[in-house]
């Protein structure tokens, strides 16, 4: 499924930050990104200490989403959702939690956080497409507020 969303104007150059601590993982999802044809909008962290330093650099990252893995290394997921959520700079980003777990206190959490949706993490190459299209076409879509 060869969509090329970028190129259809929905979001010029929205980037999107990828926080995943898993190389594998990574590597699955720059190649759905690669089928959609916006690779060249994908940003990779490979833990959230490294991300949230990227984000706070005066002219470091500012994407239009973060796609954040539950499960990372060191810095936990949570305490990234709160210390962006807590910063004016980076609380109205919208961050989309990417996860293998289906538990209803992680689901929970997550939206209390402030997280703008969880998803869970698809084996199924044509089923991980079809969302990160999804995710990204109602982001490029969407207006968000730009933090003061």
């Amino acid at each position: 499924m060869m969509n090329q969303l970028g190129n259809d104007g929905l979001a010029g150059t929205m980037s999107i930050l990828l926080v995943d601590g898993d190389f594998q993982s990574t590597v699955t999802l720059s190649r759905v990104f690669r089928e959609l044809g916006l690779l060249d909008q994908l940003v990779i962290s490979m833990d959230c200490t490294h991300a949230l330093a990227r984000l706070r650099e005066p002219y470091g990252v500012r994407p239009g989403l973060i796609l954040l893995d539950l499960d990372m290394p060191g810095t936990s997921s949570f305490d990234m959702l709160r210390a962006l959520k807590a910063d004016a700079a980076s609380s109205l980003i919208p961050v989309v939690v990417l996860a293998t777990s289906n538990q209803a206190q992680d689901v929970a959490l997550c939206y209390e956080l402030g997280a703008a949706g969880y998803m869970l993490k698809s084996d199924d190459d044509t089923a991980l497409v079809e969302k990160m299209e999804a995710v990204y076409s109602y982001w490029a879509m969407s207006k968000v507020p730009v933090a003061g």
